[in-house]
């Protein structure tokens, strides 16, 4: 797979072969939602999960390798002179198991977030926060913290180094810089881009850009986000990060390397990238506010998004909307019995 370029002309070709890394607690549920929207707005095949039948093991059904490469076993099989668009399931990477899916001229997209926020954001969802209260005595979250990542070790399968993991990183080089400069040389030369949450709109247009897509293409409402409401009241010290850099050093590396790169990819874009990004989040405002005050009972007019310089005019009804809105299992349940029943039909 030869990573794409951002070019600053207008692009002429979609690519719709692309593999997304769904990395875990990086914000890739909301990614996720926009590639299997994509995929099945403009009748692709998606690598999918089967679906789990009553009574059959359903554990990580959703993921297409738990905690290992793409296994096709896993997949829902489709005609054998048809070939499978896009990949964006948890999986753990693999050059080869992605170009044997997808083939040598996919497109690999990926995703990773500040290992400090990626670390607590899996504090909060994983309930590890409930596990050190138990166990470690003080006066607040942030000294009960402090004193954990002094010795940190709770769910390590999920919190130690778990984005470097999910780039196909084996845990036995989790410290070893040989092993790790090696793999992030081949990551960046394999993947065309690797968003970052920090920049998620940035990213999103810079994708829209190497993808040749339209700007409804990447519209998104916000999936598996933990919340404010809830508040992420632990603030992690110098002292803290620190620590945590030494735990999960990889991760640490990983975010260094292609912060600088996603940078690097910013600078040079052409001069009005800003003005299309602020355009896209005028856009994406519009849709959020009519996505969020449809009505269940009542029709819905359609909303119809007017043309600019960054894109075409075009409506969003309220079956888009609770697309992206839909719960990630019940989707994948819906667009795998959807898929299955469409590749039964063709093989009659």
């Amino acid at each position: 797979m030869k990573p794409r370029k951002v070019h600053e002309d207008v692009c002429k070709d979609r690519i719709n072969t692309v593999a997304f890394l769904k990395v875990h607690k990086a914000g890739s549920s909301t990614v996720m939602n926009i590639f299997l929207r994509y995929g099945d707005s403009h009748g692709l095949n998606i690598a999918l999960p089967r679906v789990p039948k009553p009574k059959e093991d359903s554990g990580s059904w959703n993921y297409l390798g738990v905690d290992t490469f793409l296994q096709k076993k896993r997949l829902i099989p489709i005609p054998r002179n048809e070939t499978y668009s896009i990949i964006c399931n948890h999986v753990v990477y693999s050059k080869d198991k992605f170009t044997e899916i997808l083939g040598q001229d996919a497109v690999n997209i990926g995703i990773i977030r500040h290992p400090a926020s990626h670390f607590l954001s899996g504090v909060y969802y994983w309930h590890v926060l409930d596990r050190i209260r138990e166990r470690i005595k003080g006066e607040n979250d942030n000294e009960r913290m402090s004193m954990y990542l002094q010795h940190p070790d709770l769910n390590k399968r999920l919190m130690h180094n778990r984005m470097s993991f999910d780039f196909g990183l084996p845990v036995k080089y989790f410290d070893n810089d040989t092993a790790i400069d090696e793999k992030l040389k081949s990551l960046d030369k394999e993947f065309s881009l690797i968003m970052l949450l920090e920049y998620f709109v940035e990213s999103l247009v810079l994708m829209k850009r190497i993808l040749c897509w339209d700007l409804k293409d990447i519209l998104f409402m916000p999936i598996n986000a933990y919340s404010k409401k809830k508040g992420n009241k632990i603030k992690l010290s110098p002292d803290d990060i620190s620590n945590l850099q030494k735990y999960n050093y990889a991760d640490f590396r990983l975010y260094q390397y292609f912060e600088t790169k996603f940078m690097r990819q910013l600078n040079k874009t052409s001069h009005n990238f800003h003005e299309e990004v602020e355009n896209f989040k005028a856009v994406q405002e519009t849709v959020s506010v009519y996505c969020k005050n449809r009505t269940k009972n009542q029709p819905a007019e359609v909303l119809t998004i007017d043309e600019t310089v960054w894109n075409n005019s075009f409506n969003i009804t309220v079956k888009e909307c609770k697309f992206m809105m839909e719960d990630e299992l019940h989707l994948l349940q819906r667009l795998g019995k959807k898929a299955e029943k469409k590749y039964h039909q063709k093989s009659k």
